[in-house]
């Protein structure tokens, strides 16, 4: 079997609610696919959402050293607690909102569900309208 070396972003966890941090990890594998199973196995990454990996490249083994180097000086993939993550230097410029965690939010949204019945009310009422 021939190992190649990939770059996979993940999507990782533990910074709030709806919140995430992107990471890219260098993984050796035989395939992308089998490099993807592998970084939903890294800790830190949520692992139990559909999606948790967004991108899977081929990169070069000179990247994967340098790739590789960089997550070993990565505080946020080394701290224990929450007070260590806090101590870390502009760890509020690199957390972004969970898409997956707004449109959950949205749907419980009284709001939301009534904008939504109030355009299929308008709808309805215009097949009707145009029926006669």
């Amino acid at each position: 079997m021939v190992h190649r070396y990939y770059r996979v972003k993940t999507k990782c966890g533990h910074v709030g609610v709806n919140n995430c941090i992107w990471i890219d990890f260098a993984i050796m594998a035989t395939s992308g696919k089998e490099a993807a199973k592998k970084a939903r196995e890294l800790p830190r990454v949520k692992r139990h959402q559909k999606y948790a990996i967004d991108s899977v490249v081929e990169i070069s083994l000179e990247e994967f050293n340098t790739l590789k180097e960089e997550n070993e000086n990565d505080p946020y993939l080394h701290c224990k607690n929450k007070k260590e993550q806090n101590q870390i230097k502009d760890i509020n410029k690199r957390i972004v909102p969970d898409v997956r965690g707004e449109a959950k939010r949205k749907k419980k949204d009284p709001e939301f569900r009534n904008k939504i019945r109030g355009q299929e009310d308008k709808t309805a009422k215009k097949e009707i309208k145009n029926y006669k």
